[in-house]
């Protein structure tokens, strides 16, 4: 087991940090996630970061229960350093998203594992134009005090 993992964008002006956090009874281990040194405090995420080629992407999975008995419950994550906002897939109750790979740095494929009574399910791999995300959210870091003007 390891306590920390880094991952470089391809173009080297990145890089994402994944802390080791716990492991869920019977399951995988959860991180921490910090971007270019900015911490996302308390969220936690899967193993594994996925850059896009031109590196204007990151994308990670977010776990959003530790409950054994109510998750698995996680959402791929996308996040665009250079600007500080991200977009946040729906949750998928009961399985781990995940993320497969970009295809021409404006296609992403997920990997869905469903879960019911401890095995997979289902597989279901989605193709999402990245281009025709519209709603992309600014990141509001945890730990900066709010600016006072």
């Amino acid at each position: 087991m390891f306590d920390e993992s880094c991952s470089d964008s391809p173009d080297s002006r990145h890089f994402a940090i994944l802390t080791y956090a716990g492991e869920i009874r019977f399951g995988p281990a959860y991180f921490t996630l910090s971007i270019d040194g900015r911490s996302f405090g308390e969220r936690l995420f899967g193993h594994g970061v996925l850059w896009s080629p031109d590196s204007a992407i990151v994308c990670v999975t977010e776990w959003h229960t530790i409950d054994y008995e109510a998750g698995p419950i996680t959402s791929l994550l996308l996040i665009r350093p250079g600007d500080w906002t991200y977009y946040s897939f729906p949750r998928v109750t009961k399985g781990f998203a995940s993320p497969n790979y970009f295809i021409d740095d404006s296609l992403v494929l997920c990997h869905t594992d469903l879960h019911h009574g401890g095995s997979v399910h289902a597989n279901v791999e989605l193709e999402t134009d990245l281009g025709k995300i519209e709603d992309w959210q600014p990141i509001e870091w945890p730990d900066l005090p709010t600016r006072v003007s």
